[in-house]
C-alpha cells in the first residue's frame, strides 16, 4: 500500500492568509464608519432636541401660563394673545397644538416624554429621543402681565 499525506500547498496557504487578512480589513474599516456614524447620529439629535427647546419658548414666549399639566400633556393660557395652547407628546413626536385644531411638531422619533411639574410656572420635562435621553426645565410667565 501507498501512504500518501496529503496537505496544502505553500501557494494555496498564501493565498488564504491574504483572504483572511482582507476580511479583518474590511471588518475593521467597517467598525470604525459605524463608531464615527454613530457620534453624527447622536450630534443631530442633541442639536434637533435644542432646536425643539428654542422654537417652544419662542412660540411659548413670556407671558405663558400653566393651566394644567398631565404626564403627557401640559395646557397653557397664552396671555399675550388671549388663547390656549397644549404642548403634548403625540404619535412618537412632541408637538404645540392650539385649542381650535392646528399643531405645530417641534420634534419627532421621541420614544417616551414625561411632564412633571415643580411649581407653579417650572415644569420638568424628561425625553427620550432615539434611546437618547434629555431632561430640561420649561420656565412659564416670566414676565409680569401689565
Amino acid at each position: 500500500m501507498k501512504n500518501k499525506l496529503d496537505g496544502f500547498l505553500l501557494v494555496e496557504a498564501v493565498i488564504s492568509l491574504f483572504i483572511t487578512s482582507l476580511v479583518i480589513l474590511v471588518l475593521s474599516f467597517t467598525t470604525t464608519c459605524i463608531k464615527s456614524l454613530n457620534k453624527k447620529v447622536v450630534s443631530n439629535i442633541n442639536n434637533d432636541f435644542h432646536l425643539a427647546t428654542i422654537q417652544r419658548d419662542i412660540y411659548l414666549g413670556n407671558r405663558a401660563k400653566l393651566v394644567m399639566t398631565s404626564t403627557k400633556k401640559l395646557k397653557i393660557s397664552d396671555v399675550k394673545n388671549s388663547s390656549t395652547v397644549f404642548l403634548e407628546y403625540y404619535k412618537n413626536m412632541i408637538r404645540i397644538r392650539g385649542a381650535l385644531g392646528g399643531h405645530m411638531p417641534l420634534l419627532v422619533g421621541v420614544n417616551q416624554l414625561y411632564f412633571q411639574q415643580i411649581s407653579s410656572n417650572i415644569v420638568k420635562e424628561k425625553i427620550e429621543v432615539y434611546g437618547v435621553n434629555f431632561e430640561t426645565y420649561i420656565f412659564l410667565d416670566k414676565t409680569p402681565v401689565p
